[in-house]
C-alpha cells in the first residue's frame, strides 16, 4: 500500500484482492484490517505480528511474530560482558528470532498441526528455503542475483550478495526487508516499487 502503516489501505488493498478472488490474505502489518476483509469476504488469513484470531476467528489460521528476548538475550549478555554486540542483527527460526503464532485448529485442515512442526523443522535446519530460487523465475530466468536499491530510496541492499545456495537469503546481512524482486507470474497492485 505504500506505507508503513494505513489501516484503512491496507482494508483496501485487501478488499480488492478478495473482489478479485483471493481465497488467502497475507499482510506484512500489525493492523487488523486485512484480517477483517478476509473475515467478511470468506477467505482466510494469515498474519504478522500479532494473533489475528481474536479479530477474525473463521478467517485467521496462523500468523508470524518477532521474539526479540532472544536479541534482548543476546545484547545484554554482551553488555554485562563488556563486548561488542551487532547493531544490525537479524536471525530467524533457526535462533528462535521468529515464531508462529498458535494454529487455528477450530478451522484449519486435519493435519495442518503436524504438518506445521514438519515444515517448521525444515526452515530451522535450512532444508527448505522460503525464496527457493528453483521455484520461481524472474524477466523468465532464475534469478541469480539480487544486489539492486529499493526504487524508493528507503532501503539500501545488503552489500553482500544475498543469492546463493539455490536461495535469496533476505535480511541474511542486514536486517532491514528488501525483497522487491518483481517474481513471474505475481500481479503488482501498487507499482511504487
Amino acid at each position: 500500500v505504500g506505507s508503513w502503516s494505513d489501516a484503512s489501505e491496507e482494508g483496501n488493498a485487501a478488499q480488492a484482492l478478495c473482489d478479485a478472488g483471493c481465497v488467502m490474505i497475507s499482510q506484512h502489518s500489525d493492523n487488523t484490517t486485512p484480517a477483517t476483509a478476509a473475515q467478511n469476504n470468506g477467505a482466510f488469513h494469515t498474519g504478522y505480528n500479532n494473533d489475528m484470531i481474536s479479530v477474525a476467528p473463521d478467517a485467521s489460521l496462523i500468523g508470524t511474530r518477532i521474539d526479540w528476548s532472544v536479541y534482548f538475550e543476546y545484547a545484554i549478555e554482551a553488555v554485562a560482558n563488556d563486548q561488542p554486540f551487532d547493531q544490525d542483527w537479524c536471525h530467524g527460526m533457526d535462533e528462535g528470532a521468529v515464531v508462529m503464532t498458535d494454529l487455528n485448529e477450530d478451522i484449519a485442515a486435519e493435519g495442518t498441526a503436524a504438518k506445521l512442526i514438519e515444515v517448521e523443522e525444515q526452515i530451522r535446519s535450512g532444508e527448505l528455503q522460503v525464496f527457493d530460487t528453483t521455484t520461481f523465475t524472474v524477466q523468465g530466468a532464475e534469478l541469480t542475483t539480487c544486489l539492486a536499491l529499493d526504487t524508493d530510496g528507503d532501503f539500501v541492499a545488503d552489500s553482500e550478495e544475498a543469492v546463493f545456495d539455490g536461495a535469496f537469503h533476505e535480511s541474511y546481512f542486514q536486517s532491514a526487508p528488501y525483497f522487491t524482486v518483481q517474481i513471474d507470474g505475481i500481479e503488482w497492485l501498487n507499482s511504487a516499487y
